[in-house]
């Protein structure tokens, strides 16, 4: 009887070690999982650079860079660091102030496009991204056109548990 127990203890046993072997977390699993959360979050912060602009909220989108960023416009001109780089946005807040204390209105709608997009996660703490990019510009009269075009070139990395880009470089 007690070798009747013990077979039908170790069939248990093997049949528990059978149903957990899915969902038991072995490192290369762990590393892909992390690697999935990574490019959630450094998606998030490419869609909250977006948003940040097409609503033109310097603070918001200076948040998304490190301390020491260096933006690289076309044309060769280099914005570093986050005061710098708000000052973006802050200078399109002026221009569109200027035009319509001017009389002259400003695109109703501002929607900045980011697509074919690669992200490579090189390491725990570095990613590099590549996109394209559009701006298009909407009128009252839901008349919309590209103002603008390019691809974007990022290394994003990760301080304090927090995804950010570094660099972005801004070409045509």
């Amino acid at each position: 009887m007690r070798a009747i127990r013990l077979a039908g203890f170790g069939v248990l046993v093997a049949a528990g070690i059978l149903i957990a072997a899915p969902f038991r977390t072995t490192a290369a699993g762990s590393d892909a999982l992390q690697r999935l959360l990574d490019k959630a979050a450094i998606e998030d912060v490419l869609v909250k650079y977006t948003r940040a602009l097409d609503t033109l909220d310097a603070d918001r989108y200076a948040s998304v860079f490190t301390d020491d960023a260096v933006f690289e416009m076309r044309g060769g001109e280099i914005r570093k660091g986050r005061a710098e780089i708000r000052s973006i946005i802050t200078s399109l807040q002026e221009s569109r102030a200027e035009r319509e204390a001017a009389g002259t209105a400003s695109a109703a709608l501002m929607h900045h496009v980011m697509t074919n997009a690669t992200l490579d996660v090189v390491s725990d703490r570095e990613a590099h991204h590549y996109a394209y990019w559009m701006t298009i510009l909407g009128d009252a009269d839901n008349s919309y056109r590209v103002a603008g075009m390019g691809h974007y070139e990022d290394v994003i990395v990760k301080h304090d548990g927090e995804w950010l880009i570094q660099s972005r470089k801004l070409l045509r």
